[in-house]
């Protein structure tokens, strides 16, 4: 199931992530006027992007999405692995369906006096994409 969690300040500034692909989906800045202004780029598209039978949104919207990795192959002990490429050879954003696709495990961090915030966890296993070994992303 994907979250949403919203971070606020005391001057009414806010932060909207979600779980699914650890999206930064707004941040909501006062403009000079003292309005409240969504400076996300693609944050439109993500609202207006159809969603599929699961729920997720049936095209891109990278603007938003926050996690990426450009790498086509590479070798660990004399071990070479080559991952899944979504864009010629390269593997951006974790493959074709990499990080930013997968829903991320959210939980939020104690509040304290001038502190708010969430923690993304998702944990990538070995041979997702082609990667080896277990990943443990936060």
């Amino acid at each position: 199931m994907v979250k949403q969690f919203t971070l606020r300040n005391t001057n009414g500034m806010t932060i909207k992530v979600i779980t699914y692909g650890a999206i930064i989906t707004a941040i909501e800045a006062p403009d000079r006027n003292g309005g409240m202004t969504n400076v996300v780029a693609g944050a439109e598209s993500w609202i207006v992007t159809p969603l599929n039978a699961a729920g997720f949104p049936a095209r891109s919207c990278w603007a938003a999405w926050q996690i990426g990795l450009r790498v086509p192959r590479f070798m660990i002990d004399g071990i070479e692995y080559k991952v899944t490429a979504n864009n010629g050879a390269n593997s951006i954003h974790g493959g074709r369906r990499g990080f930013s696709r997968v829903v991320w495990q959210g939980q939020a961090l104690p509040v304290a006096a001038h502190e708010a915030g969430v923690r993304l966890t998702y944990l990538s296993q070995d041979g997702e994409e082609g990667y080896p070994g277990n990943l443990t992303a936060t």
